[in-house]
């Protein structure tokens, strides 16, 4: 017998809070823990959406660690089970798409806007955690 949907969302998100590392400041996990909620909220769901991957989720993990990462970013999903993790400020964005893969391969973009001359210049591209060589394992 199959899982009612909200049985899969409760699911999906113990899941992935249980992949938030316990070395995250308390206002950082907590932060990441209500920005699943949102996600996953079952009144919010649209039927057949794809549920999030936990080796997408495991990538944005592990960079938050590799750059000491102290705020949490708001988190999206793609149609493919992709966790898309934004932060922004005034005037600069970063996006970040965590892809599923042993190569821990992230697409970014950035976006920022500069006052002085009335332009925003944008930049994307790709980087692969795997080659910092830094431990940067989950649970």
């Amino acid at each position: 017998m199959q899982k009612s949907i909200k049985q899969q969302l409760s699911d999906s998100r113990a899941e992935l809070e249980f992949l938030i590392p316990t070395s995250f400041s308390a206002d950082l996990k907590q932060g990441i823990t209500n920005q699943l909620g949102w996600l996953l909220d079952v009144d919010a769901w649209v039927e057949g959406d794809v549920l999030p991957k936990p080796e997408s989720f495991k990538t944005l993990i592990k960079f938050m660690e590799l750059v000491g990462c102290h705020a949490p970013p708001s988190i999206g999903l793609l149609d493919d089970g992709h966790i898309v993790a934004s932060w922004q400020n005034e005037i600069k964005k970063l996006v970040l798409e965590c892809e599923c893969n042993s190569d821990q391969k992230i697409k970014w973009f950035t976006k920022e806007y500069c006052k002085d001359k009335n332009i925003t210049m944008r930049e994307e591209g790709y980087f692969y955690l795997f080659l910092f060589g830094k431990n940067t394992s989950t649970k």
